[in-house]
């Protein structure tokens, strides 16, 4: 019987595909909401989020739904048939939200009818009360699964003991053979929930980044931890603890490269510059990329881009490895003193970065990489006097596209916001000595966009409509309104008028007859479609 390449192709991918379909996952998920007297807010709601995610992700949920308000009877009889299930499976999940406390050292995780059905709750009654977190830990180690999770969202502060001996949040645990432990925040210290309505932000974080294909586990448990700190300003910090497991692990699986054809195809070649894809190595890539995330962490650009290197040398159409090369150099580039030599090193960057989005132009981080050494670049070349000509604008159309591809990320959003700044702060030197009131405004002590007009400084300070306001120092993106993305166009300017100081919002303060908001960031609500301009009425 003879085979075409292509026929050959398809085979080769069909069984990728059926291997991923065959692999035994199964997860149990829980969320507790109702607790008596402690209610909280978005527990349910997690748990939904994670458990339709991991069907996605071919996993078999235990009592076939994300479980949510479970007692301790539901809770008990829902970890045995855990167990049973989960026996030599490919991966056995547990993922946890709600009440979670530590006592003597061990983590103990709350039904919600703790100290209502059950009883008065001591510290000498929690084991009988309560899921002890180690148990379900045994209960993983038991099942011969050959990768182990345990996810806990419940580090919060416990409402249910009168004595304050024991720590707050959850105690470190140690993770037995295979297994991972991710945790909401550090040890001994407590996380949020997240907004009324919404989802906690590790259990947002994990719902976007699970969804990711080809994301090595400790990669995507990076991208989770550096989501939910840019989430919560640095204020949670998610843990993990683990030991070693199977480099090639990935819980959702890159999409299936078939190999190529030994002859040359029919039409056309591939461009001379295009790498040549390698079969079944994107788990070895994403290693390397994992070490090399360390090194740029301990500020090692020549080790971390010697390690991207060799994920390339593995993978050479892996586009977060050239992206990260590139990215290390901009890295480099930040901590130069001279500008000569920042700009040598951001120029060492691009064509990694370019090669990137070539490789892969829905990547998303890539183009905010691209975006911030693009202004980088153009300081360095106004700091030596030297030409900028429309790089700017350019660095702009790089950070929309990351917006775009991502628009729950943060980090896209504030990069967008401070490009704009930038612009705005380079383009005419006078908006920083005097600008007009579109509206009646009243100064506010602090940017916060909750106020929006109202909050005076000192109180009644009116500053009426065609006012004369200086701008006293670089205006800023606040992204605090919840609104995510979109806080992009939330711009604040410190302001100077009638001899007191305040904050006012860009989109009411008019610069030569432009919203000055329209002037840093164009597609502000109410902006004119031409120029992002807008003559005040």
């Amino acid at each position: 019987m003879r085979w075409t390449a292509v026929s050959l192709a398809i085979a080769l991918l069909c069984a990728t595909v059926n291997q991923a379909v065959a692999q035994k996952r199964v997860a149990l998920v829980i969320g507790n909401d109702a607790y008596v007297g402690a209610r909280l807010d978005n527990p349910g709601r997690d748990a939904k989020a994670i458990g339709a995610t991991l069907q996605k992700l071919g996993f078999e949920l235990v009592g076939g739904r994300p479980l949510v308000d479970l007692d301790k009877a539901t809770t008990d009889k829902m970890v045995k048939r855990f167990g049973i299930m989960a026996q030599d499976a490919d991966i056995a999940l547990f993922y946890f939200s709600g009440h979670g406390m530590q006592i003597g050292g061990t983590n103990y995780l709350v039904p919600i009818d703790l100290g209502s059905n059950l009883g008065p709750f001591t510290p000498t009654t929690v084991d009988f009360q309560t899921l002890n977190a180690d148990l379900v830990l045994r209960v993983l180690d038991k099942s011969g699964s050959r990768v182990k999770m345990m996810l806990l969202d419940a580090c919060r502060t416990n409402p249910f003991l009168a004595s304050k001996d024991q720590g707050g949040g959850l105690a470190q645990m140690k993770a037995p053979a295979a297994t991972v432990i991710g945790f909401a925040t550090q040890p001994n210290t407590t996380a949020s929930q997240g907004p009324a309505g919404g989802l906690s932000p590790y259990a947002k974080a994990l719902a976007t980044y699970m969804a990711v294909k080809g994301l090595g586990l400790f990669v995507m448990l990076n991208e989770v931890g550096l989501a939910v700190m840019d989430a919560t300003n640095n204020m949670q910090q998610p843990w993990i603890a683990y030991s070693p497991i199977p480099r090639d692990f990935v819980l959702n699986a890159p999409e299936a490269v078939p190999p190529i054809p030994t002859t040359p195809p029919l039409l056309g070649r591939a461009p001379p510059d295009t790498p040549v894809p390698s079969p079944d190595t994107g788990g070895a890539s994403l290693d390397l990329i994992q070490r090399a995330y360390k090194q740029l962490d301990s500020n090692d650009y020549v080790g971390a881009r010697a390690t991207l290197t060799q994920a390339i040398k593995v993978d050479g159409t892996f586009a977060p490895a050239y992206s990260y090369r590139g990215f290390a150099w901009y890295r480099e580039g930040l901590t130069a003193k001279d500008p000569r030599n920042a700009l040598e090193a951001y120029r060492h960057g691009f064509p990694d970065l370019d090669m990137a989005i070539r490789l892969d132009p829905s990547y998303a981080p890539v183009r905010r990489h691209r975006g911030n050494t693009i202004v980088e670049t153009y300081k360095a070349l106004r700091a030596l006097r030297q030409p900028t000509n429309d790089i700017l604008d350019r660095a702009i159309d790089d950070l929309k596209d990351a917006v775009e591809l991502d628009p729950t990320s943060k980090t896209n959003a504030n990069a967008l916001g401070q490009a704009y700044l930038v612009k705005w702060n380079q383009r005419d030197p006078q908006v920083h000595i005097q600008v007009q009131v579109i509206e009646d405004l009243q100064l506010r002590e602090q940017p916060d966009p909750r106020a929006r007009n109202i909050l005076g400084a000192p109180p009644n300070d009116k500053m009426p409509k065609g006012s004369q306001v200086a701008v006293i120092d670089t205006c800023r993106t606040w992204m605090g309104s919840g609104r995510g993305a979109q806080d992009a166009d939330n711009i604040w300017c410190p302001v100077l008028y009638a001899g007191h100081r305040g904050w006012a919002n860009a989109y009411y303060l008019a610069d030569h007859g432009g919203r000055v908001a329209c002037v840093m960031y164009p597609p502000a609500g109410g902006c004119a479609s031409t120029g992002g301009r807008q003559v005040a009425r």
